[in-house]
């Protein structure tokens, strides 16, 4: 994706079509910051646990720049109410899709994640349940925006249908994430409405709605455990019922003029914003006062809580894996305040350093893993980030206000969606979810550009060769990763089918790709061993050892290689170090010495 965005930039900019808009300056706060943070990044190579781990983090943020550059760049203020339309379709198609996978499994492929995790979470089509109550949590914000402040009658009723439908992923994701990330994004976006009083009568309206739906859903338990479609057309007839209902609603509300009727004085909308905020911190406070105790000793369970139920009450539960990652995230961020352990490194950290032996690669938290993977200077930049891209979209609103006051009831509906995502951010890995990650830039990005003037002439010279520079840089730094990660698939998939010999040529491939890969190396080990070459194949797992120490995976093949050389001293000791970095391995804590 990030390849294809940079070069949608460069190819632009040698047209002279980007930029199209001339930039307002507080944009360079946010890119400053992000600049900075990908900066960081390639410092933090010269003491990372892994080359190979960071380096993809650093492509990871040159993607998401791409991503907002070409929204900044080529969207202003006569074209952003068409991209943010089509963000919202995109948002309410997957949702559609998400539900289809459900009531139709048969259209789709096999759910091998839920095959082997044995959950009945939905997880189609990101492969996991709070990435789906993610996607669905900004669409419904987004919908909830749009019925109230949309133009057209059309796509009010159809943005508040929606919402229904979309509530059905949400639940049966069964993601608190996701409930909290919508419940901080329907705050946001009354706050910010201009119609505040038709947004929150058409958000409890289509919470009524969405209501209906999930108990009809509930009456088919094949549905939401996902061992079959039985009563999915009755489930669909009540949807189409209660979304026929809510578009008649905000149908009737456009004829009617509900927007301009409903809407509150800006005193009276400032002091309906601050009775929402406060009613919010009374509500919270006295959940707090009466089940705080009680859901700090869940959460804080220690390894007991690792396990949550995949029913409906887990919405109820604060138990998991959350403290205990959190809790070794701040260690890692003690022994090195600065600059952290590297980005990309906290699975090694984990395996070492964790208290159960739950396989993870990230904290999730975004915020606790930029302190434990880039210290004290990653989590500032990264803030810097979020609140700079906030900062632009906030002084937008101004300019907006002046010349189209319903615009801007769409606008905050775009910033609720990326508040809600940084709330969601901070309890998983949603900054790794591509796709979540794009659809909150994307909406932020949107909502800074708003008031964006067209520009008078084309780019200059300059700007077109420091955009193609810029994006020839990053398509040369994406493109290592991308053909080493092409190359390893390649290298596997030949593996499995027993063809060594290929497998080592891809392996070699990869290698030359990105030469400081440790996984490259691995699976060259691997098939060597294979083929017989053991000292070849010890010398390759040699180098990988020395650019990913802290990696478990290096000490398993050279436990098998010296079975293989029937070296019993040497397994003994590969065991050992395995050991030492998976503290908690099964296989090779209550097994003899192997590899399954």
């Amino acid at each position: 994706m990030a390849v294809f965005v940079w070069v949608g930039v460069g190819v632009a900019a040698i047209c002279g079509v980007l930029p199209a808009v001339k930039l307002p300056r507080v944009l360079l706060v946010p890119l400053i910051a992000i600049l900075g943070l990908a900066a960081w990044t390639l410092v933090s190579l010269a003491w990372t646990e892994s080359a190979e781990r960071t380096f993809a983090e650093f492509a990871r943020i040159v993607g998401y720049l791409g991503v907002v550059i070409l929204i900044w760049l080529g969207v202003g203020r006569s074209t952003w109410r068409l991209v943010a339309a089509g963000l919202l379709t995109a948002g309410v198609l997957v949702c559609f899709l998400t539900m289809l996978s459900r009531f139709w499994p048969a259209l789709f492929p096999s759910d091998t994640v839920a095959i082997n995790l044995k959950t009945t979470r939905i997880n189609y089509p990101f492969g996991y349940w709070n990435a789906v109550g993610s996607w669905s949590a900004m669409t419904i914000t987004l919908c909830l925006a749009y019925a109230a402040h949309a133009r057209s009658g059309i796509v009010r009723g159809l943005a508040l249908a929606a919402v229904p439908m979309c509530s059905i992923g949400l639940y049966l994701a069964l993601s608190r994430a996701g409930f909290g990330g919508v419940l901080i994004g329907i705050i946001v976006l009354l706050v910010l409405a201009e119609w505040r009083w038709l947004t929150f009568i058409q958000t409890l309206l289509a919470a009524v709605g969405s209501l209906v739906v999930i108990l009809a859903l509930q009456g088919h338990r094949e549905l939401v455990e996902g061992t079959g479609s039985g009563g999915a057309w009755s489930v669909a007839l009540v949807l189409t019922l209660v979304g026929g209902v809510l578009a008649a609603f905000a149908a009737v509300g456009r004829s009617k003029r509900f927007g301009q009727r409903l809407k509150m004085h800006p005193i009276s909308g400032r002091r309906f914003s601050i009775a929402v905020v406060s009613v919010a911190v009374v509500a919270i406070a006295f959940l707090v006062a009466a089940w705080g105790g009680s859901a700090y000793d869940e959460f804080t369970g220690g390894d007991t809580g690792a396990i949550a139920t995949n029913d409906e009450t887990r919405l109820l539960q604060l138990n998991g894996n959350r403290n205990n990652l959190w809790a070794s995230a701040w260690r890692a961020f003690e022994a090195n305040p600065i600059g952290g352990i590297g980005a990309g490194t906290f699975e090694f950290w984990w395996s070492r350093d964790g208290t159960n032996g739950e396989f993870v690669r990230d904290v999730h938290n975004i915020y606790l893993e930029a302190l434990a993977e880039q210290g004290v200077v990653g989590l500032v930049l990264l803030l810097a980030v979020f609140l700079g891209l906030l900062l632009a979209a906030w002084r937008a609103r101004s300019p907006l206000m002046e010349r189209d006051r319903g615009a801007v009831g769409v606008q905050a509906g775009l910033i609720a969606v990326f508040a809600g995502f940084m709330f969601q951010a901070g309890v998983d890995w949603m900054w790794e979810s591509t796709a979540v990650a794009v659809f909150a830039l994307v909406a932020v990005a949107i909502a800074s550009v708003v008031s964006s003037e067209p520009r008078d002439a084309p780019a200059g010279a300059t700007r077109s060769v420091g955009l193609l520079l810029l994006s020839l840089l990053a398509v040369i730094t994406m493109f290592a990763g991308l053909s080493n990660a092409r190359q390893i698939e390649k290298s596997q998939n030949a593996f499995r089918a027993a063809d060594y010999k290929n497998s080592l040529a891809a392996a070699d491939d990869a290698i030359r790709a990105e030469s400081w890969s440790a996984t490259a190396y691995g699976q060259r080990a691997l098939a060597l061993l294979k083929l017989g070459e053991l000292g070849q194949a010890q010398a390759a797992i040699d180098l990988a050892e020395q650019k990913e120490p802290t990696n478990w995976r290096w000490p398993l093949i050279t436990l098998q290689i010296a079975i293989a050389d029937g070296d019993p001293i040497g397994a003994v000791e590969a065991r050992r170090r395995a050991l030492k970095l998976r503290r908690f391995s099964k296989s090779l804590g209550e097994r003899s010495p192997g590899v399954r």
